[in-house]
Order: structure tokens, then sequence, then C-alpha cells
């Protein structure tokens, strides 16, 4: 018999155990979150590490966010400031625009 730690090979991301068939064997250990937001990788020492997912489209006309099961989602922004008398836009730099329309008077 060998002891426990035999066929440790000292990789946090690999599980190993004795076979009395094979002898060391070592299995990729998986990195699963389930989330769309973040990103598994694996480091041999510390083992199972996750990374945020960065969802930004660079523009300033949308929400950015992340759901768990769909992933990145850009949601339009509403650009209204309730003024009749703006044009309501959305700049892809500068976000929300309200330009002054040019009113006639009926007088």
């Amino acid at each position: 018999d060998y002891p426990d730690n035999y066929c440790d090979d000292y990789n946090a991301c690999t599980n190993e155990h004795c076979s009395p068939e094979k002898g060391c064997v070592y299995e990729c250990v998986k990195c699963e979150s389930n989330s769309e937001c973040v990103i598994d990788s694996c480091d041999e020492n510390s083992g199972c590490v996750t990374e945020d997912v960065v969802c930004d489209d660079g523009s300033e006309c949308t929400k950015d966010s992340c759901d768990d099961k769909e992933g990145c989602i850009y949601e339009a922004i509403v650009c209204n400031d309730d003024d009749e008398c703006t044009i309501n836009t959305c700049d892809n730099e500068k976000g929300c625009v309200f330009t002054e329309k040019i009113c006639f008077s009926d007088n």
C-alpha cells in the first residue's frame, strides 16, 4: 500500500488517486460556476478561480448588465427629458442629448 499522498502532483487542478491496475491516475478538476457572467479557470496553486465577465459595448446609449443564464445584456436607454421644446436623441459617446427645437409662435 502507498500513502494517500503518493500520487500527489501538487497541482490544485487535478484530482489524483492510485489505481492498483494503472498506478497514479490524474483527472482534471472541472471548474464550472454555471454562470454566463464569469469566466471559469483553474490555477495550479489555488484551484478553481472565477473572473467576472465585463459587459461593456462601449455605447453610452445602453445599460450594460449580465444575466447568469443569458450572459451580457445591452438594453437601450430611453432619452426623454419630458420637454416638448427639445429633440431627444442618444449619442454613443455622449449619451442622452436634448437639442432645443426652434419653436415659432402662432402670434
